[in-house]
Order: structure tokens, then sequence, then C-alpha cells
């Protein structure tokens, strides 16, 4: 039951930082054009393995103001982020700080809703654990 308790609580974690994403994406109602300018790469470890993350870096021009920024998403496939390559950006007007990049929108919403679910079953598996105890 400790496993069930950890899964719920890391996909509510997972969950928080995936609504954080989406709702940031929708305040971005422009668009401009950026450019990858870095792959940063990152070291992970699974279980029994290590494996490299890519999280690109965009730099982008608004009202002749550059910006330069990642968003906090990664790939474990080197082929996703070309580096050099042109991007549709989303941003916000008021802040263009806040950017999303076309090509990871589907992306956040996926997350989103496969963090609900995992979540939502964790916590149902939970709480019926509880209420089972409960009774006895």
């Amino acid at each position: 039951m400790i496993i069930c308790y950890l899964a719920c609580f890391g996909f509510g974690i997972a969950l928080l930082e995936s609504i954080r994403l989406y709702c940031g994406m929708k305040r971005c109602n422009c668009s401009t054009w950026g450019t990858i300018i870095n792959v940063k790469k990152s070291l992970g470890f699974s279980k029994n393995e290590t494996y490299l993350s890519y999280q690109p870096v965009y730099q982008y021009t608004i009202s002749g103001k550059t910006y330069i920024g990642k968003v906090n998403m990664m790939s474990a496939d080197p082929e996703r982020y070309k580096l050099e390559s042109e991007v549709l950006l989303y941003y916000e007007e008021s802040n263009p700080r806040n950017f999303m990049p076309n090509d990871e929108i589907k992306y956040v919403k996926k997350s989103l809703i496969e963090n609900a679910l995992l979540f939502v079953i964790f916590l149902t598996i939970v709480v019926l654990g509880v209420l089972e105890k409960a009774k006895k």
C-alpha cells in the first residue's frame, strides 16, 4: 500500500506541473518564429540504466527585443530538436518570456491527461484501501 501512496503523491506532483504548464500555455496569445540555438543534454538514471534527455534553448525576437529561453519539456529522442531549426512559438503578449513552442503543445495536453488519469487511478486505490482498512 505504501507504493500506492508514493505513486499517488508522485502523480499528484506531476499533475500539478502539467496544470502549471497548461495554464501558462493558455495565456500565450501571440506567435512568432524562433530558432533552437542550443540543445542541453542531461544525464538521467532509472533502475538499471542511464539515459540522456535533451532540452532545447530557443531564441526569438519580439518588437526588436531578443529573448532566450527554454520550456520545462525534455525528450529522450536526440532527433527531436534540431539545432538552428526554425520553430513557431506562441508567447504571452504581456509577458513575452512566457512562451510555448507549437511542437510541444500536444505533449503538454497529453501529459496533463495522462497524469490526471494516473493520479485518479492511484487515488482511487488509496481511498479504497483506507475504506477497507476502516471496515476492519
